[in-house]
């Protein structure tokens, strides 16, 4: 359904902002394999999903391209949380401003440049105020600048399974190559809840003081839906207006996105809606399952194992980690595997496959699995990690290293889904 957006001259920017996606989108299909598909105007399209289990139980054009406009600080966010679980960052840490991040537009913060925040500030004035400036100050505290902090955006979406999503900023204001599905926004949304709770509730404040000043959020959807706690709005002209909308009912969490709203109140109202339907169907339903928060990234449109995004007219693949283990894959038993005396070994994080007792077996099973799961771990590293039994016997752990905390997840789940046995290894676990 085409929105009505607020004025003639909006519509036709519209109009040919999507025209001119969908002729990039198509030359990004020809160098990397991605199918695309652009809608003519921003389109009203939506998905409930269940929270435990990721389940649709509600959808329309749920994988139609879309531009995210704000609902792109939830994976700020979601950085800036990870930044926090690693201990990188603390809620007293300090955020400065450059002048790039000071000039950006509303809404904003308002701070000068060289002027600081706190990082606990920062979660507050993206959660509820949606500021511009403090996006981008994020983005230069975790990566140096915006250009590497998309590129992290991109890898943490890969890990999530948001295959049809590409960050270019951190803020959400208008880039055409920035785009997003309301499948890969709930799919962000729900591992922002499952990953992050601690830092969760910041979703569903309703003001904050910055200064002198009292902020108050505009996102109504949390203090009107009963029982809503999150989590973000999002509105620019060539989108119209965005809402990602979490909320629990006897003991079910759903979660709801919809964009191209025509207007903040008529699209809080069918949000509303669509979630009612959605508990209605949940309720027919068994008690679900918990699936893990990172399935494997897919193409939309051919069903294969969906490569990072690229920016149009970023030029065909780089020969990288993906070139290496697609050419790994093509010569079985060519990947190097180490043996590592420890349980933590090349990795950041691992996904363990097995346990046997001959380290040539362990070796084996680990470069079978990484071969099984594909392009969705390239650049991972098959290693043993050996372990000493108290009867003097060993055995040997196969593992996939190299990977991040989702990446491991994501790993884990696909592997658990086809029958095989995956435990994820956190990098200081032991034994």
């Amino acid at each position: 359904m085409a929105v009505v957006l607020l004025t003639d001259s909006g519509m036709k920017n519209a109009h040919a902002s999507f025209r001119a996606l969908a002729a990039l989108l198509a030359g990004v299909a020809l160098l990397s394999g991605l199918s695309f598909s652009a809608a003519a105007a921003p389109p009203q399209a939506y998905v409930v999903v269940d929270a435990t289990s990721g389940r649709a139980l509600l959808e329309s054009d749920a994988d139609v391209l879309a531009h995210p406009a704000s609902l792109t600080k939830m994976m700020t966010l979601y950085l800036l949380f990870d930044a926090l679980n690693s201990g990188r960052l603390k809620l007293n840490s300090t955020i400065r401003f450059s002048k790039n991040a000071a000039r950006q537009p509303p809404s904003d913060l308002g701070v000068r440049p060289g002027g600081s925040i706190t990082v606990k500030t920062a979660i507050l004035a993206l959660a509820v105020k949606s500021a511009n400036d403090v996006a981008v100050a994020v983005a230069e505290r975790l990566a140096g600048s915006e250009e590497k902090f998309a590129a992290q955006m991109n890898a943490k979406a890969r890990a999530l399974g948001m295959a049809r999503t590409n960050f270019v900023n951190p803020s959400g204001l208008h880039d055409p190559e920035q785009i997003s599905t309301p499948r890969d926004l709930a799919r962000l949304a729900r591992g922002l809840y499952f990953k992050h709770k601690r830092y969760y509730k910041y979703f569903g404040e309703a003001r904050f003081s910055h200064g002198r000043r009292t902020i108050r959020t505009h996102n109504h959807f949390v203090s009107k839906y009963p029982n809503a706690d999150g989590i973000k709005t999002g509105y620019i002209n060539a989108s119209g207006f965005n809402l990602a909308g979490s909320a629990e009912r006897d003991g079910r969490r759903l979660i709801g996105v919809i964009v191209g709203g025509e207007s903040p109140a008529q699209r809080d109202l069918d949000l509303m809606g669509i979630m009612d339907a959605g508990f209605r169907v949940a309720s027919g339903l068994g008690k679900p399952r918990y699936a893990g928060i990172a399935p494997v990234a897919v193409d939309f449109g051919t069903g294969a194992p969906a490569l990072p995004p690229r920016r149009p007219g970023g030029g065909p693949p780089p020969a990288g980690a993906i070139a290496m283990a697609t050419a790994a894959m093509a010569t079985p038993g060519a990947m190097p595997v180490s043996i590592a005396g420890s349980a933590s070994g090349p990795a950041v994080y691992s996904a363990q496959v097995g346990a046997v007792g001959s380290a040539k077996a362990a070796a084996q099973l680990a470069t079978k699995r990484l071969e099984d799961l594909g392009l969705n771990a390239a650049g991972a590293t098959p290693y043993v990690a050996a372990l000493k039994l108290r009867s003097g016997a060993r055995l040997y752990r196969a593992r996939i290293g190299g990977l991040t905390d989702d990446q491991a997840a994501a790993a884990c789940s696909t592997l658990k889904q086809s029958g095989r046995d995956c435990l994820v290894v956190a990098p200081d676990r032991s034994g």
